[in-house]
């Protein structure tokens, strides 16, 4: 697979340059991705910059883990991580509670005790971590038409951006709604902000 990557994006006629020497105009500080809903925002380019990402979007796959507002921090090293690695089997242990669960990840655990969690059209019990509920699990596959989002919209439509707003210079805004990740006996509105000052 490699050296079909490397046919496809390889260019000799590229000259790098280091990303610190380049202007805000050419390397935006913030970048939002609406259709997943995925947040970069960034201090700068240098080797020493902090950059957050903050993920709050619809479920379109199996892929996407159970992870409304969640975020990731960096800087000099991971301090608020995506603990969600080392994949294994779909539908092993490791996988099924905690791997793609809230669990993992930097987001709100809500505990009751008599929620249940079950993967796979409630085949398979898994651990209960106070998480987002996984009836989004059952759909192995992206949505297929838009008949298919709405049908299933309850399912898919798990978080929204609210406000993505960023002053250069002086600061990165976002809040997101997951209200809709979690079971509504327990939790009736989720609103997370990430603000990130710019520093520089």
């Amino acid at each position: 697979m490699l050296p079909v990557l490397e046919f496809l994006w390889d260019d000799p006629e590229v000259t790098p340059r280091d990303p610190a020497l380049t202007s805000e105009e050419e390397l935006p500080r913030q970048r939002y991705f609406a259709g997943v809903g995925h947040l970069v925002m960034r201090d700068g380019w240098k080797p020493d910059s902090t950059w957050i990402e903050f993920d709050c979007g619809p479920y379109f796959s199996k892929h996407q883990h159970l992870d409304q507002n969640q975020f990731t921090i960096y800087h000099g090293g991971y301090l608020a991580i995506d603990s969600g690695a080392d994949y294994t089997d779909t539908e092993s242990p490791h996988y099924l509670n905690y791997f793609r669960r809230t669990v993992a990840h930097n987001s709100m655990l809500v505990y009751d005790p008599a929620e249940k969690f079950f993967w796979s059209d409630n085949v398979l019990p898994a651990a209960n971590d106070g998480g987002q509920r996984m009836d989004s699990s059952r759909y192995w596959n992206t949505i297929r038409s838009p008949e298919d989002w709405n049908r299933t919209r309850d399912v898919w439509d798990l978080g929204s951006m609210l406000v993505v707003d960023h002053v250069p210079g002086q600061y990165h805004y976002a809040m997101g709604d997951a209200s809709n990740a979690y079971a509504r006996e327990k939790l009736q509105r989720f609103h997370a902000r990430n603000p990130l000052p710019t520093g520089t």
